[in-house]
This record gives C-alpha cells, sequence and structure tokens, in this order.
C-alpha cells in the first residue's frame, strides 16, 4: 500500500460511519466512534459540509450530502452484471416473496451488485447496493470464501475482524474454515443470525462456462418466517443458481473441484493454485430482460426498507 493522508482517510471513515446511521449524527458521537478530537471532527465535518458530501439533518446532526448521489450513480455505471443473472435475481425475489440480492467478488470483498424487495408486508431490508463488508458473516460472502484457494483465503483471513455483530457471529478463522468445507460440500451457505439479530439468509454460487464463481445470490427472511419455509428458499436459491449457471454456459458435470484460484470481479486475472476444491470469481457484464421489477440498481434514492440485515 502507498502513502496515505490521514485527514482523507478520517473524512472518508466520517462518511461510512454516517452511512451506517441514516437518521443522523451529532459532531460529538462522530467523535466517540471514530476516537477523534472533537476540534477535528468538526473541521472534517464542516469541509464535508460545504462540499455537499454531509448536510444538517436537525438537532445538530449530519447525515450524508446530495453529492454521495452522485458518486453513487458513477459507481453504477460502471456496475454491469450479466442479464441472465439478473433473470435469476428478478425471478428469485417473485418466487420467493422476500428481498433477494446479487453479489460479486470484488477486491477481496462480496459486494452487493443489485436489490430485488420481496412482496411480503415484513421483510428484510437495511443494505444497499456497493455496501461490502463483514464478508465472513454473510451467506454470500461465505460462498465465495469457500471457493477461495489457500493462499487467498489465508490473505483474506490475516485482515478480518471477527468482532461478532450478534451473539452467532462466527468467533474466529478456524470455526470459518470449518463453515466453509462444509459449504463447498453442499453448494450453499446460510446465515443463521451471524449478520443481524433475527434474519437469516441462504446463498448460493453462479458458475460461468470455465467453473468460476461469477456470482452468488441470496434471499433473506426474518427469522421466524426464513425457519417455516427454510426448504423452500434453499431449493429456490439453488434452482436460480443452477439455472443462472445453464446460461452462463457452465455445465454440472464439468465440478467446481476442478478449477482452481481466484478471479477478482474488477480486475480479469488468472491464477493457478495447487490447492483443489476452489474455484475462480469474475466479473459478470450487462442489464437483465426479466419482467421488469425495480432494482436497487436503477434507483438514485432506494426505498426505506423495514428492517435490518445481511
Amino acid at each position: 500500500m502507498g502513502v496515505t493522508i490521514q485527514a482523507v482517510t478520517r473524512a472518508l471513515r466520517i462518511l461510512n460511519t454516517l452511512a451506517s446511521n441514516p437518521s443522523g449524527l451529532t459532531n460529538r458521537e462522530i467523535a466517540q466512534r471514530l476516537h477523534l478530537n472533537i476540534s477535528t471532527t468538526h473541521h472534517l465535518v464542516n469541509t464535508l459540509l460545504a462540499e455537499g458530501f454531509v448536510h444538517r439533518c436537525g438537532d445538530s446532526k449530519y447525515c450524508l450530502g446530495h453529492a454521495i448521489a452522485h458518486l453513487n450513480q458513477a459507481y453504477l455505471s460502471n456496475v454491469n452484471p450479466n442479464a441472465h443473472l439478473y433473470d435469476a435475481l428478478n425471478k428469485l425475489a417473485e418466487v420467493t416473496g422476500e428481498t433477494a440480492y446479487l453479489c460479486v467478488w470484488q477486491e477481496g470483498h462480496a459486494v452487493i451488485q443489485s436489490i430485488v424487495e420481496g412482496s411480503q408486508a415484513v421483510r428484510v431490508g437495511g443494505l444497499y447496493v456497493g455496501y461490502r463488508d463483514k464478508s465472513h458473516f454473510r451467506s454470500a460472502g461465505k460462498v465465495f470464501l469457500a471457493y477461495l484457494n489457500e493462499p487467498e483465503l489465508n490473505a483474506y483471513l490475516e485482515t478480518a475482524d471477527f468482532t461478532p455483530l450478534t451473539a452467532r457471529s462466527v468467533p474466529n478463522a478456524e470455526k470459518l474454515k470449518e463453515q466453509l468445507r462444509e459449504i463447498a460440500r453442499q453448494g450453499y451457505a446460510i446465515d443463521r443470525g451471524e449478520f443481524a439479530d433475527d434474519v437469516c439468509c441462504i446463498a448460493a454460487p453462479v458458475f460461468s462456462a470455465e467453473g468460476a464463481v461469477v456470482a452468488a445470490l441470496t434471499v433473506s427472511a426474518p427469522e421466524q418466517r426464513f425457519l417455516r419455509t427454510q426448504d423452500r428458499l434453499k431449493s429456490a436459491v439453488l434452482q436460480a443458481a443452477s439455472t443462472a449457471s445453464r446460461m452462463l454456459g457452465y455445465k454440472p458435470s464439468e465440478t467446481p473441484s476442478t478449477k482452481q484460484g481466484v478471479q477478482d470481479g474488477n480486475v480479469q486475472k488468472k491464477h493457478h493454485s495447487k490447492a483443489s476444491g476452489n474455484t475462480k470469481a469474475q466479473k459478470c457484464a450487462s442489464s437483465a430482460t426479466f419482467p421488469r421489477r425495480r432494482t436497487r440498481r436503477h434507483l438514485s434514492k432506494p426505498k426505506r426498507q423495514r428492517s435490518s440485515h445481511r
């Protein structure tokens, strides 16, 4: 890593902190969360305010500003998942009635590329296109991690933060590795309240014609409903991922265990690993043609959702 500028790093962390607190924070609250001097925080927030990245949202609180929307649109313009992946995503949300997510592996993170909200009155929400944190607590992240080769998995674990988000969060790297072996064996991952309390998710990998893991499809549901419908949701996710894989040219007879390495979602690189049971993850391209449901990728201002998630 090259030289970094402390003030820029702090300003960006302020933006990330505000993104995680949409109702807003005061200068003092920001300073406490980031362990900054209150005076330093004041000057940084004023600078962000002047540039439109932050605005006042009442009671001395600050929220993200309009300039963030411009950056978001620029980011989304470079996000082009394959049309078949959008087809599968929309169909998955339609069939299950639950919120569905499409993720890809980028720069060592499971990044949400698109979201389709479920039709249930009470549904999971709270995440957004571009979210990338805590991959090892999320079902989609675990799908990608399960197919990394050993050096790449170890590189991820070196910087992974296992500070628990809930009482069920995987506690350490060894326990995570146990989970990943099981995920690779069974072909899907389940998060039972590891990322957010009372929320469960199930994800499955999508393979390219070359056997590379190009995406993960996920559905999430409130825990009580998930417990009642788990088998149906698992079948729907596996079917959606399998269909998408076939549409991308993947032949099930070419099992993922014959493929090795990881391919970043943005940078087209090939790796050759000595480890078996691993695949590559690579970038997808273009837009969807399935019967139109509004996905987050097309919205400049996402709707507020009901509860908090993965």
